[in-house]
């Protein structure tokens, strides 16, 4: 059985960067990934409204996750020397035959990231 919570992979790109596929951990930043690569575009898209910053209620579904009726993956790459989150991936079961899916990418990787390695 995959447990999701423990999920890792690493994939190569097709412009050779190297992506780190993982479950999300308690000192990610989430929140600064959110805010600091969404568009306002993408931010008015998913709330339907302008909007530049997530309130402690929305990053709340970010953070707390069971990975029973939620499930969450982040994609990172390495950049000055740290990894930057720069893909998200979340279902949420919301009944018994039915379940919400949502992707977050950053689709300027080459340009905010280097080609290093992970």
């Amino acid at each position: 059985m995959l447990y999701a919570a423990h999920y890792q992979a690493n994939e190569t790109l097709p412009n050779g960067l190297r992506l780190l596929i993982r479950a999300p951990e308690p000192n990610d930043d989430l929140a600064g990934a959110v805010q600091s690569q969404a568009s306002p575009q993408s931010f008015f898209y998913r709330f339907l409204r302008p909007k530049h910053y997530l309130s402690d209620k929305e990053l709340a579904p970010l953070r707390d996750c069971d990975f029973i009726n939620q499930v969450a993956l982040i994609g990172l790459v390495r950049h000055n020397l740290r990894m930057v989150i720069v893909a998200g991936a979340r279902y949420w079961i919301t009944r018994t035959d039915e379940a919400e899916i949502a992707f977050m990418v950053l689709t300027t990787i080459r340009s905010k990231v280097s080609a290093q390695q992970c």
